[in-house]
C-alpha cells in the first residue's frame, strides 16, 4: 500500500506539471464543447438551445441552466442537453454533479467518444478510478496515439494497483513523446512489483542519459544503487564508459558526484576529458576549480581562463556563481568575489546575500569608504537586519565617530532576536573595534576571543586581528605566517611589515601590486606615500597622499602631510 501511495503521489505531480489538468478552461470552450456534442435529437428545440449557449458564453449560467432544464423536461432523450448541464456544473466548480450529467449524456449516446473522454476525465479528478478505468480503455483504444489519454489510463491503473497495465501504458507514452524523468521514476518503482527487476538497469540507464544534469535525478539514481547494494557495479560501468571514445556527459557527472569520492587521479582524468570535450557543465567546473588548481591539472592561465569564462557567461545562474564565489574565497581572490557581488547587485539590487558578501569583503579588505556606501544602501533595503548595523558600527569606529558607532551597535543589538554565527561574529568584532578605540584592552581581548571561539569565519578573524594590530597598535593576536598566503589582503600587511623594517623598495612593490587590484584602498595609498617619501620621491609621495585623501576625507594625519609635504610618525596606520 505504501508503494501505491508513493506512486500515486508521483503521478499526481506529473499530471499537474507535465500536461496539466484536462478541464474546460473557460466558458467559451464549454460552449464549443456543447456545440460539438449536438445530435439530431437537439433540432426540435434548436433555437432555445442556441439561446442557452449564448447566455452561457455571456456568463449568465443560471439563466442558461433554466433553459437547459426546461428543454430536458420536453426532450429527456436529448444527450446534448445533459452534456451542456455537465459543463455548467464544471464551470460552477461542482464536478460531482457534472459527472452525473456526463454519465446520462453518455448513456444516451454510448458511441460518442467525446462524452466518454470528458466523463473519464471527470471521474479521474474525483478519484473514482474504478468507474473511470473502462472509459479510459475505450478512449485509448479509439485514439491509441494520444499520449494524454495513455497517461490518464496509466494513472487509473496505478491507483487500482494494476501496475503491469500501467507500465505498458507509460511505455506507450514514452514511445510517443520520449523519455520523461518523472515517468521513468514511476516505472522504476513499479517494475519490481510486477516481477520485472531485469528491466530496471535498462530503465535507469535511459533515465540517466535523458536527464543528466538534474541534481534530483542524480540523487535518485545514486540512492537506488546504494539501496540495492550495487553502487560498486555502477562505478565499474562508469569507468568502462569513461574509456569510450565518445563519453556521455552523464558519465562525468556521476563520477564526480558519487560518494565516497573517486581517487584524485581518476578525478583528474574525468575533469580533463569532460572539460576538453566541452560537455561538462559550468557548475561542475566551478565546483572543481580549486581541485584543478591544487592538483595542477591545468596551467594557472588555463584555470584563470576557465573561471573568467564562467563569470562572464553564467552570471545569471546563482548555483554556478555560488560555486565560483567559494573558489575565489578559497584562493584569496577577494577582488573577484567583489566583482561577482557587484555584478549580481547590478542585475538584482535587492539581493541580500550579495549585499552581505560585498560588505563583509569590504570590511575584510579595509575598504571603509566603499563599505560605508554599501552598508547604508543595505540598511535602507533591510532596516531591521542587525548584521548591517554591526558593520556600520565598524565604519563609524574607523572614522572615530565613537558615539555614533555605539548607537549603531545598540541598534543592531535591539534587532538581535535570533543570531546566526555570522551575526554573532560581526557583533563581537564591532565590540572589539570600540573597545580598542577606548583603550579597553581587556574588553578588546574578550570580544576577539569570543569571535574566535565561534569557529566560523576564521580567516575574517585573522584579518580583523591584523587590522587592529597594525592600524590601532592593538595587542598581537595573530602572526602573518598563520594567515592563508594566497589572500590578496596579505600583500598590504606584508608591505606594512616591510616598511616598518625599513625595506621600502619591497614595501613599494607590494603596495603597487595590491593597489592595482584595490585602487580605492585609502590606507594603502597613505602608506605608499610614506614609502615614497622615505625613498626620497616627494612628488610621488604627495600624489599618493592625495589619492588617500580622495577616499579618506577629513583625516588629520593625511591633511597635515599634504600641508607640510613631510612624512612624520603617526599613531595609526
Amino acid at each position: 500500500m505504501i508503494k501505491l501511495n508513493y506512486i500515486g503521489i508521483c503521478l499526481a505531480f506529473v499530471l499537474a506539471s507535465f500536461w496539466g489538468v484536462a478541464q474546460p478552461e473557460d466558458l467559451k470552450k464549454q460552449a464549443l464543447d456543447d456545440a460539438h456534442s449536438l445530435s439530431a435529437k437537439a433540432y426540435p428545440n434548436i433555437e432555445d438551445f442556441h439561446k442557452a449557449l449564448r447566455l452561457q458564453l455571456a456568463g449568465n449560467n443560471n439563466e442558461a441552466k433554466e433553459i437547459y432544464l426546461s428543454l430536458v423536461e420536453k426532450t429527456p432523450e436529448n444527450d446534448a442537453l445533459f452534456f451542456a448541464l455537465g459543463n455548467l456544473a464544471l464551470a460552477e466548480n461542482n464536478p460531482l454533479i457534472a459527472q452525473s450529467y456526463f454519465q446520462q449524456a453518455y448513456d444516451l449516446d454510448p458511441k460518442n467518444m467525446y462524452y466518454a473522454e470528458v466523463l473519464a476525465m471527470t471521474l479521474l479528478e474525483l478519484g473514482e478510478f474504478e468507474r473511470a478505468l473502462p472509459y479510459w480503455e475505450m478512449v485509448v483504444n479509439n485514439e491509441p496515439r494520444d499520449y494524454n489519454f495513455q497517461y490518464y489510463y496509466a494513472q487509473c491503473n496505478v491507483q487500482l494497483g494494476k501496475y503491469k497495465e500501467a507500465v505498458k501504458a507509460l511505455n506507450n507514452v514514452e514511445g510517443l513523446v520520449g523519455v520523461n524523468p518523472q515517468i521513468s521514476k514511476l516505472k522504476i518503482e513499479m517494475l519490481p512489483l510486477i516481477g520485472q527487476e531485469d528491466l530496471l538497469e535498462e530503465e535507469i540507464t535511459k533515465l540517466r542519459l535523458a536527464d543528466p544534469y538534474n541534481p534530483e535525478t542524480q540523487t535518485y539514481i545514486l540512492r537506488h544503487y546504494i539501496k540495492t547494494s550495487s553502487l560498486e557495479t555502477f562505478k565499474k560501468r562508469l569507468f568502462s564508459e569513461l574509456k569510450q571514445e565518445y563519453t556521455d556527459v552523464s558519465t562525468y557527472l556521476y563520477l564526480l558526484k558519487i560518494q565516497p569520492p573517486i581517487e584524485d587521479e581518476l578525478k583528474q582524468e574525468v575533469l580533463q576529458k569532460g572539460i576538453r570535450s566541452k560537455t561538462l557543465p559550468a557548475l561542475s567546473i566551478a565546483e572543481n576549480l580549486l581541485f584543478l588548481q591544487e592538483q595542477k591539472v591545468f596551467s594557472a592561465d588555463s584555470i584563470k581562463e576557465l573561471a573568467d569564462n564562467i563569470q562572464n557567461n553564467f552570471s545569471d545562474h546563482p548555483p554556478v556563481m555560488d560555486a565560483l564565489d567559494k573558489y575565489y574565497k578559497a584562493v584569496g581572490k577577494a577582488n573577484n568575489v567583489l566583482h561577482l557581488a557587484q555584478q549580481r547587485l547590478e542585475e538584482n539590487p535587492n539581493d541580500f546575500q550579495s549585499w552581505l558578501s560585498l560588505s563583509l569583503l569590504q570590511s575584510q579588505l579595509g575598504l571603509f569608504g566603499n563599505l560605508n556606501a554599501s552598508v547604508h544602501q543595505a540598511m535602507e533595503n533591510y532596516p531591521v537586519l542587525p548584521q548591517f548595523y554591526f558593520l556600520n558600527a565598524q565604519v563609524l569606529a574607523y572614522y572615530k565617530e565613537i558615539d555614533l558607532a555605539k548607537e549603531s551597535l545598540e541598534m543592531g543589538e535591539s534587532y538581535l532576536l535570533v543570531a546566526s554565527d555570522t551575526i554573532e561574529f560581526l557583533h563581537h568584532i564591532s565590540q572589539a573595534h570600540l573597545a580598542i578605540l577606548e583603550g579597553d584592552i581587556k574588553s578588546y581581548k574578550s570580544s576577539m576571543a569570543e569571535a574566535k571561539d565561534l569557529g566560523v569565519m576564521q580567516q575574517d578573524y585573522q584579518i580583523a586581528a591584523l587590522h587592529f594590530q597594525h592600524f590601532y597598535r592593538a595587542p598581537k593576536l595573530v602572526d602573518l605566517q598563520e594567515v592563508n598566503s594566497q589572500l590578496d589582503i596579505l600583500l598590504y600587511f606584508q608591505a606594512l611589515k616591510a616598511s616598518a623594517d625599513g625595506n621600502y623598495t619591497d614595501a613599494q612593490n607590494k603596495l603597487e601590486t595590491f593597489l592595482s587590484s584595490y585602487p580605492e584602498h585609502a590606507n594603502a595609498w597613505d602608506l605608499l606615500g610614506d614609502v615614497y617619501f622615505q625613498l626620497q620621491q616627494p612628488a610621488e609621495a604627495e600624489a599618493a597622499w592625495r589619492k588617500a585623501q580622495q577616499f579618506l576625507t577629513n583625516n588629520l594625519n593625511i591633511n597635515k602631510k599634504l600641508e607640510t609635504k613631510t612624512f612624520y610618525e603617526q599613531k595609526y596606520y
